[in-house]
């Protein structure tokens, strides 16, 4: 792509934001964050671990059982050559997901670092290139522990959406407390998912090796047909590793692409899989 037209998009875009209204801040996207959980009974709370700041919604239930909720990885990229200033995302799915959960579990819906404006200890590098770092993990284990210490529970499940998957198989293959995992059209593999699209690698991320751990988590898949950006195709490959064991169920929905209306789906299925 010519430079001078990447700088036109970046300029005109700029120019939509600041004179038509048509882009929100990291403030901004917290209040409307905020407003989808006070509308489905969560409290708000930022967590500080010992690198990054984190938002955490929360809606009290069972003690003994948490749904840990993860978001995707937001908005990495403002072009295919400028990283974005702000990798907050637009419309927080993983959180519109917690929110159709009518499990009756304690519920955990959990920002990325970097986003809605918490950028302490962040640099770009965390959300692009190491968005799977093992510093990132470090920072949802210290989470996850204080949970558990302060809820007394017993086990974990796991929610992502879109790059949230890829985290949760990350912290299930790391953790022996975590009992099943779902996602959302879910990033599975980082590795092939960028070979695919001739993405640059994510090479300051953490890859999922440890395959007969994952093996003994129950896993829920949900794909889209029409995902051209993670196409069903891909998503399943994933099966391969585990060599016919592991106890995976991927469920294909019709006519859904990457950024569809994964909440409905929820709504229809939370309880049932639950």
């Amino acid at each position: 792509m010519n430079l001078n037209k990447v700088r036109y998009v970046k300029y005109l875009t700029l120019f939509f934001c600041l004179f038509v209204g048509g882009c929100s801040s990291s403030k901004d996207r917290l209040e409307e964050a905020q407003v989808i959980g006070k509308n489905c009974g969560f409290e708000s709370q930022k967590i500080q671990t010992s690198v990054y700041d984190l938002m955490m919604f929360l809606k009290r239930g069972d003690p003994h059982r948490i749904h840990l909720y993860l978001e995707g990885d937001g908005f990495a990229w403002f072009n295919t050559y400028e990283i974005a200033e702000d990798p907050t995302p637009e419309d927080p799915t993983g959180f519109r997901l917690a929110c159709e959960d009518l499990s009756g579990a304690t519920i955990v819906y959990l920002t990325r670092p970097c986003h809605y404006g918490l950028m302490r200890g962040c640099t770009s590098l965390d959300w692009t290139f190491g968005r799977f770092s093992q510093k990132i993990l470090d920072a949802y284990f210290e989470l996850m522990d204080a949970l558990k210490a302060q809820y007394q529970t017993a086990t974990f499940q796991l929610y992502g959406y879109s790059g949230g998957g890829f985290l949760a198989l990350l912290l299930g293959e790391n953790r022996s407390d975590i009992t099943k995992i779902t996602t959302f059209a879910g990033n599975l593999d980082h590795a092939a998912w960028t070979a695919y699209h001739g993405y640059s690698p994510l090479t300051g991320s953490l890859t999922v090796d440890d395959f007969e751990a994952l093996s003994k988590i129950e896993q829920i898949h949900y794909t889209g047909v029409m995902d051209t950006e993670i196409p069903f195709g891909l998503s399943k490959t994933y099966k391969n590793h585990f060599k016919g064991h592991g106890n995976l169920k991927f469920i294909p929905i019709e006519e859904y692409g990457h950024v569809s209306d994964w909440p409905s789906v929820w709504a229809a299925d939370s309880v049932n899989n639950s």
